[in-house]
Protein backbone atom coordinates (compact mmCIF):
# COMPACT_ATOMS: atom_id res chain seq x y z
CA UNK A 1 0.00 0.00 0.00
CA UNK A 2 1.11 3.45 -0.80
CA UNK A 3 0.98 6.08 1.83
CA UNK A 4 -1.79 8.64 1.60
CA UNK A 5 -0.50 11.98 0.53
CA UNK A 6 -2.56 14.46 2.51
CA UNK A 7 -1.08 17.34 0.60
CA UNK A 8 -2.60 16.09 -2.66
CA UNK A 9 -5.92 15.37 -0.94
CA UNK A 10 -5.95 18.89 0.45
CA UNK A 11 -5.40 20.29 -3.03
CA UNK A 12 -8.25 18.17 -4.39
CA UNK A 13 -10.50 19.31 -1.56
CA UNK A 14 -9.56 22.98 -2.10
CA UNK A 15 -10.18 22.63 -5.83
CA UNK A 16 -13.59 21.07 -5.24
CA UNK A 17 -14.48 23.78 -2.75
CA UNK A 18 -13.34 26.47 -5.16
CA UNK A 19 -15.49 24.99 -7.95
CA UNK A 20 -18.45 24.71 -5.58
CA UNK A 21 -17.95 28.32 -4.50
CA UNK A 22 -17.73 29.43 -8.11
CA UNK A 23 -20.91 27.56 -8.98
CA UNK A 24 -22.68 29.01 -5.94
CA UNK A 25 -21.51 32.52 -6.85
CA UNK A 26 -22.85 32.15 -10.41
CA UNK A 27 -26.20 30.89 -9.12
CA UNK A 28 -26.32 33.69 -6.55
CA UNK A 29 -25.51 36.32 -9.18
CA UNK A 30 -28.14 35.00 -11.59
CA UNK A 31 -30.72 34.86 -8.78
CA UNK A 32 -29.77 38.35 -7.71
CA UNK A 33 -30.16 39.57 -11.31
CA UNK A 34 -33.62 38.03 -11.51
CA UNK A 35 -34.62 39.63 -8.22
CA UNK A 36 -33.40 43.03 -9.43
CA UNK A 37 -35.31 42.63 -12.70
CA UNK A 38 -38.51 41.71 -10.86
CA UNK A 39 -38.03 44.62 -8.48
CA UNK A 40 -37.57 47.05 -11.37
CA UNK A 41 -40.71 45.71 -13.07
CA UNK A 42 -42.71 46.08 -9.85
CA UNK A 43 -41.49 49.67 -9.42
CA UNK A 44 -42.39 50.51 -13.03
CA UNK A 45 -45.85 49.00 -12.64
CA UNK A 46 -46.37 50.98 -9.43
CA UNK A 47 -45.32 54.21 -11.17
CA UNK A 48 -47.69 53.43 -14.07
CA UNK A 49 -50.55 52.83 -11.62
CA UNK A 50 -49.89 56.20 -9.98
CA UNK A 51 -49.79 57.98 -13.35
CA UNK A 52 -53.01 56.27 -14.45
CA UNK A 53 -54.71 57.21 -11.19
CA UNK A 54 -53.83 60.87 -11.79
CA UNK A 55 -55.26 60.65 -15.29
CA UNK A 56 -58.41 58.96 -14.03
CA UNK A 57 -58.76 61.52 -11.24
CA UNK A 58 -58.35 64.33 -13.72
CA UNK A 59 -60.99 62.92 -16.08
CA UNK A 60 -63.32 62.18 -13.20
CA UNK A 61 -62.91 65.69 -11.84
CA UNK A 62 -63.62 67.21 -15.26
CA UNK A 63 -66.81 65.16 -15.53
CA UNK A 64 -67.78 66.13 -11.99
CA UNK A 65 -67.11 69.80 -12.72
CA UNK A 66 -69.19 69.74 -15.92
CA UNK A 67 -72.07 68.06 -14.10
CA UNK A 68 -71.92 70.68 -11.37
CA UNK A 69 -72.04 73.42 -14.00
CA UNK A 70 -75.04 71.75 -15.68
CA UNK A 71 -76.83 71.44 -12.35
CA UNK A 72 -76.07 75.05 -11.53
CA UNK A 73 -77.53 76.17 -14.86
CA UNK A 74 -80.61 74.00 -14.32
CA UNK A 75 -81.02 75.33 -10.80
CA UNK A 76 -80.90 78.93 -12.04
CA UNK A 77 -83.39 78.15 -14.82
CA UNK A 78 -85.70 76.49 -12.30
CA UNK A 79 -85.47 79.52 -10.00
CA UNK A 80 -86.32 81.84 -12.91
CA UNK A 81 -89.26 79.63 -13.88
CA UNK A 82 -90.46 79.49 -10.27
CA UNK A 83 -90.33 83.30 -10.04
CA UNK A 84 -92.27 83.54 -13.31
CA UNK A 85 -94.89 81.10 -12.00
CA UNK A 86 -95.21 83.11 -8.78
CA UNK A 87 -95.58 86.31 -10.79
CA UNK A 88 -98.28 84.72 -12.97
CA UNK A 89 -100.09 83.42 -9.89
CA UNK A 90 -100.01 86.89 -8.37
CA UNK A 91 -101.48 88.33 -11.59
CA UNK A 92 -104.22 85.68 -11.63
CA UNK A 93 -105.04 86.33 -7.98
CA UNK A 94 -105.21 90.10 -8.65
CA UNK A 95 -107.59 89.55 -11.60
CA UNK A 96 -109.77 87.22 -9.57
CA UNK A 97 -109.92 89.76 -6.73
CA UNK A 98 -110.88 92.51 -9.19
CA UNK A 99 -113.59 90.30 -10.68
CA UNK A 100 -115.02 89.38 -7.30
CA UNK A 101 -115.01 93.04 -6.15
CA UNK A 102 -116.68 94.15 -9.38
CA UNK A 103 -119.43 91.53 -9.14
CA UNK A 104 -120.43 92.48 -5.57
Amino acid sequence: MSPINFKNNKDVYNGAVAKANEHTDRRYNSTQTIIYAVLIVVILVFIQIIIDSFRFSSVTYKEYESRIEERSVLLNENKDLLNEIKSNQDKIIDRLEKQTKGSH
